[in-house]
């Protein structure tokens, strides 16, 4: 679960450019993603004390977000690994 709390905040605030500006949107949409993701995992809790078949949920839930927030790092062009000897060029390099 932290894991993958860590991994949603960083893709959010990662993937908004760099400006003083415009960072505010990016913070508060990984805090508000961030709290309904844990409101999330405390209703789960609730419903898997009362029906311990849905323990699995718990597991889908965490590598979704995980699987959800790599998706959001590798999806940002200046995010993704280059091979050796390639340079960036204009359309993947972050200004």
């Amino acid at each position: 679960c932290t894991l993958g709390l860590a991994m949603f905040a960083a893709a959010m605030l990662l993937r908004g450019q760099y400006n003083r500006r415009g960072q505010w949107k990016y913070v508060l949409g990984a805090c508000v993603g961030a709290t309904g993701l844990v409101l999330g995992f405390f209703g789960l809790s609730s419903v898997v004390q009362r029906h311990p078949a849905l323990i699995p949920s718990f597991y889908i839930l965490v590598l979704g977000l995980i699987g959800f927030s790599a998706c959001l790092l590798l999806r940002d062009p200046a995010m993704r690994p280059t091979r050796v000897g390639e340079e960036k060029t204009p359309e993947n390099q972050r200004i």
